[in-house]
């Protein structure tokens, strides 16, 4: 499905997908039936700012076949590039079903070809009955050099 708005590509990638499989479900530990509802989208604002959205809701059965638990789950994503050089990404994931909440950023900065410096931003919050309390945080820096080609 493709949008415009004046004259440049607005919504370029969305889809929704249903699934129906066998599969592993290693918090619980056993191996069952899963069906899994999603919708992707992906909204360009600008040449160098996209937005993307995606939701999942699976269903997860006991291989008895009863239902075991249904997972909830949102994505939100920035990407922005305001310079050849320099890339921000932020993402905002959401799980509904375990109440957990996070923020991750990642900032990159390539200060000559084939060499750069990342900086990484993750939080992650647990909603408990009153309150959103952390359950972590972390902050990383790291440098990538190209010595010689």
């Amino acid at each position: 499905m493709r949008y415009t708005l004046a004259g440049m590509p607005f919504f370029d990638d969305n889809h929704a997908t249903f699934r129906v499989g066998e599969g592993y479900d290693w918090a619980d530990d056993y191996f069952g039936s899963m069906r899994s509802f999603s919708i992707d989208q992906r909204l360009k604002i600008l040449d160098n700012l996209i937005l993307n959205y995606d939701a999942r809701i699976v269903w997860e059965y006991f291989p008895s076949g009863e239902l075991d638990e249904v997972k909830r789950v949102a994505n939100f994503r920035i990407t922005y590039l305001p310079t050849r050089d320099i890339f921000i990404r932020i993402f905002a994931p959401i799980n509904l079903t375990t109440r957990q909440y996070g923020v991750n950023a990642l900032f990159s900065y390539a200060y000559r070809p084939m060499s750069r410096f990342y900086l990484a931003y993750n939080e992650r919050r647990s909603r408990g009955d009153s309150d959103i309390s952390l359950v972590d945080r972390i902050v990383m820096a790291k440098i990538s050099y190209l010595w010689n080609l």
